[in-house]
């Protein structure tokens, strides 16, 4: 084998290697965008209703809300017994739903344009979209999927603010949820009475 040869081989080795790498991603972009452009239209009717149980019916079709609601436990998380979990799933659908439709009143939405994804942390994708709201002004907002069998999961939402930048929803939760949970002494007990409080 001469040295053009081993060249060339390896030249197509490299390119094989690569179409392996990049293919996946872009792919798996591609579906997270269609997947992102559902839950925007599906979100934007919600907000078009702007009822707490439009919200509701969105978030259990298309959020990952045992992760979001672990998340939000923190380290409180091991008081939480296996028998409450739908409990507490349920009350953290109500919650974000009720918030949801709080801010309808303030922030009526007129399109949501998907722009783009790209890869975020492990392997959740970060898909951008750009909403105007009626009276003209533009946020991005930034959904954070995760695969989810063969379709995916919301695990997040970053909504763009001037100046500071990025906010994310489920990390603003995870800090009402604590501080709730500290007020009420960060055992057994709070993590009890944030379940009743929240299914309330």
């Amino acid at each position: 084998m001469n040295r053009r040869t081993l060249t060339l081989g390896t030249a197509l080795a490299a390119f094989m290697m690569a179409t392996t790498l990049i293919a996946p991603p872009v792919a798996a972009d591609q579906a997270a965008i269609k997947f992102t452009k559902k839950v925007a239209n599906d979100l934007l009717a919600a907000n078009r209703s702007g009822t707490i149980t439009s919200f509701a019916r969105v978030l259990r079709r298309h959020a990952d809300i045992p992760g979001i609601s672990k998340y939000s436990l923190g380290k409180y998380q091991r008081f939480l017994r296996s028998s409450q979990n739908k409990r507490y799933y349920n009350g953290v659908t109500a919650f974000m739903a009720r918030y949801f439709a709080d801010q309808t009143r303030e922030y009526r939405v007129a399109k949501a344009q998907v722009l783009d994804a790209k890869k975020a942390k492990g392997s959740d994708i970060a898909v951008n979209t750009l909403v105007t709201l009626r009276t003209g002004n533009k946020y991005t907002v930034q959904f954070l999927v995760r695969r989810a069998g063969k379709s995916f999961k919301i695990a997040d939402v970053k909504v763009s603010v001037p100046i500071v930048g990025f906010v994310s929803l489920t990390y603003q939760q995870r800090g009402i949820f604590q501080k709730f949970l500290v007020k009420k002494g960060g055992d057994q007990r709070a993590v009890n009475q944030l379940v009743e409080t929240l299914n309330r």
